[in-house]
This record gives C-alpha cells, sequence and structure tokens, in this order.
C-alpha cells in the first residue's frame, strides 16, 4: 500500500523541464547520449506510452529509495554502538 502511495505521489511530481537520457544518432561507432526533456517524449511517444514510462519511472524510483532505506538499517545494525 505504501509503494502506491509513494509511486503516485512520486508519478504527480514529474515536471515537465525534467531531463532524461536517451541515446542519439551513432557518430563513430559509440552511442552518444543527449538529454531527453518530457516534452520531447511528448512528440515522440504516444500518450499511453508515455503514461506506462512515468509509472516505471515512479516505481523505480520507489523501489530505490526502499534499497536505500534497507541498506541504511543494515548499516546501522551492524555497526557497534
Amino acid at each position: 500500500m505504501s509503494n502506491q502511495l509513494l509511486m503516485s505521489t512520486r508519478s504527480s511530481t514529474v515536471s515537465g523541464t525534467q531531463t532524461l537520457d536517451a541515446p542519439s544518432s551513432r557518430a563513430s561507432g559509440s552511442v552518444m547520449s543527449k538529454p531527453l526533456t518530457i516534452d520531447t517524449m511528448k512528440n515522440l511517444y504516444s500518450a499511453d506510452q508515455q503514461v506506462k514510462f512515468l509509472h516505471l519511472h515512479a516505481e523505480v524510483e520507489t523501489l530505490l529509495l526502499e534499497l536505500q532505506t534497507i541498506k541504511q538499517q543494515r548499516q546501522e545494525t551492524t555497526s557497534p554502538a
């Protein structure tokens, strides 16, 4: 339940100026990254794909926060007091 709350909160705070890394055209055999704004993404992908992406992005952020919390709790329990 808390995951859903965090996910919905996180997804509702995504701003239009957020940038994402996206591969650009290949230059001399390597993939170069350039920032991809939400506005640019709106032009490239359909609305349902954007919604799926934003939900996945929010879920990843939530899982990363949970992982950081678990790591911190483990450090606190293993460190001598």
